[in-house]
């Protein structure tokens, strides 16, 4: 701990040209306080919100977080927080 987590990820095809990728990502803390997880999320914000990203054949452009929320996990003991990402990808 603290933990990142990519978790679950949509590509549509109905986005031309291109598709439209929406992607959450996980952080987890037993910090007590939601202020690590906010931490790091504001990390995670800053390294992907309004970038265009090339990787792995792949161009990934307006990249935007659309969501970022935190809660005490159900163990009442770890702050989760989960983030949703937006953005248009094509083949490079």
């Amino acid at each position: 701990m603290p933990y990142v987590q990519f978790g679950q990820s949509e590509i549509t095809d109905d986005f031309v040209p291109g598709h439209r990728v929406l992607m959450e990502v996980h952080v987890w803390s037993k910090v007590e306080g939601p202020h690590e997880v906010k931490d790091i999320q504001g990390k995670i914000r800053g390294a992907l919100h309004g970038r265009c990203l090339t990787g792995a054949g792949w161009r990934f452009t307006c990249v935007r977080e659309d969501t970022a929320r935190t809660f005490l996990d159900v163990d009442g003991e770890t702050w989760h927080g989960v983030q949703r990402f937006r953005a248009s990808a094509s083949p490079t």
